[in-house]
């Protein structure tokens, strides 16, 4: 009986978790590991502040350490400890649930853009979870600098075990990663420099062909597609500039046909649902031009013979259990839009957005207003993306300015 209570794990004290030796097979909560683990210890020091963890040889050290720091609590002698936290802490007790809530917003260029997107932050767990806290997550932000990221990014290549190495787009997300967890901590008064600032990120990859700038005589083919809610499906992207998770939140309500405005209020994630758009920009309204309006009128014909064109059901929304209407899976769609869009290059709808921003350039919209319309953040992005298409000519500058010094108004 003896025997079988001694060969029995014991669990650590509360407060206290167990840390294995590299390589150990068990990984169980057992304080008697043969590895031979070390005991840690988090102190919680108070809101928006990192719990101050420490390691301990031995398990009744890690039980004593946090009577201590108990009683000085309730004697009023605790003193919040000031060093900088490991990179580790900091993720676990501010970034990831700051994120998360949408207390720490996205920024660029020191400019709030406002909530990290779902899929923004589940993308950032997983790069944390995989790739830079195995590797320097024991490291106090103090202490990281720039050549550790460079150390970092060779293990992370070396790691990939004869697999093709990460491309410059993957490398430079683990970068930007570090960079926002270092701006929020910079702004905390943590530290006071982030080692990302002067570091050389790599080009990032070629879009391989998928998100291509199709000109308009492309898109005007859109009649060759067979079904109204594929032409209304590509009308959307190359005619109002909507992005593909925005596009499967619209609702009948956004639409309206009167004044001839689509209202974007939300966006579509694979996991939460509707969300918020991308951007507070993102909230916007853009104008139904004239093929446009005729596409989803006659969708919208095609859906009231469903029954699926209630105001508040999605526009290309699939009937769901309780009468109402769920978001569809956009690869059957699309692979029946290439099967008859004969000539179409290898792209995706995301190319049909690109598509708006250039017809417009090249019907003479202010960039200011195709920025609005397209719901980026900010202008930068725009001219960024598509600035070359609002270059005009020399010579029509000349024109232009000539034809405004003589009769005082812009040319048309």
């Amino acid at each position: 009986m003896s025997t079988d209570k001694a060969s029995q794990p014991k669990p650590p004290a509360e407060g206290v978790r167990v840390i294995h030796r590299t390589g150990c097979q068990t990984k169980a909560k057992d304080r008697n590991c043969p590895c031979g683990p070390t005991f840690q210890t988090a102190i919680y020091q108070g809101p928006g502040v990192p719990r101050d963890r420490k390691n301990h040889k031995t398990h009744r050290a890690a039980v004593d350490y946090l009577k201590v720091k108990a009683g000085e609590k309730i004697k009023g002698e605790f003193k919040p400890t000031l060093r900088a936290p490991t990179l580790y802490a900091f993720v676990e007790d501010v970034f990831l649930p700051g994120i998360k809530s949408g207390a720490i917003e996205a920024t660029r260029k020191g400019t709030k853009l406002g909530p990290y997107k779902p899929s923004t932050v589940r993308s950032y767990e997983r790069i944390l979870r995989l790739r830079i806290l195995p590797r320097i997550g024991s490291r106090r932000l103090s202490e990281i600098a720039r050549g550790d990221l460079a150390r970092l990014v060779d293990h992370i290549q070396a790691d990939r075990d004869g697999k093709e190495p990460l491309g410059g787009s993957s490398i430079r997300n683990v970068i930007n990663v570090i960079g926002a967890i270092y701006t929020e901590a910079i702004r905390r008064d943590i530290v006071q420099i982030s080692p990302v600032m002067g570091y050389c990120r790599p080009a990032a990859d070629s879009e391989r062909g998928k998100h291509v700038c199709l000109p308009l005589e492309v898109v005007d083919r859109i009649d060759r597609l067979q079904t109204a809610y594929d032409k209304a499906l590509i009308a959307l992207a190359a005619y109002a500039g909507l992005r593909r998770g925005e596009i499967l939140a619209l609702r009948w309500s956004d639409v309206d046909f009167g004044r001839r405005e689509i209202r974007i209020a939300g966006s579509m994630d694979a996991v939460e649902g509707i969300v918020k758009p991308k951007s507070k920009k993102g909230a916007r309204t853009v104008p139904m031009f004239t093929p446009l309006h005729t596409l989803l009128l006659d969708h919208r014909v095609e859906r009231a013979r469903l029954g699926l064109d209630g105001n508040e059901q999605l526009v290309f929304g699939v009937s769901d259990r309780n009468g109402g209407t769920k978001p569809p899976a956009l690869g059957t769609p699309w692979r029946r839009i290439k099967r008859c869009w004969k000539g179409l290059p290898e792209t995706d709808l995301h190319s049909f957005r690109h598509s708006f921003a250039s017809w417009c350039a090249d019907a003479g919209y202010l960039i200011t207003d195709v920025s609005r319309w397209c719901g980026h953040a900010s202008v930068s992005i725009t001219v960024d993306l598509y600035g070359g298409k609002f270059e005009k000519d020399g010579l029509e500058v000349i024109e232009r300015g000539d034809q405004y010094l003589k009769t005082g108004r812009r040319a048309s």
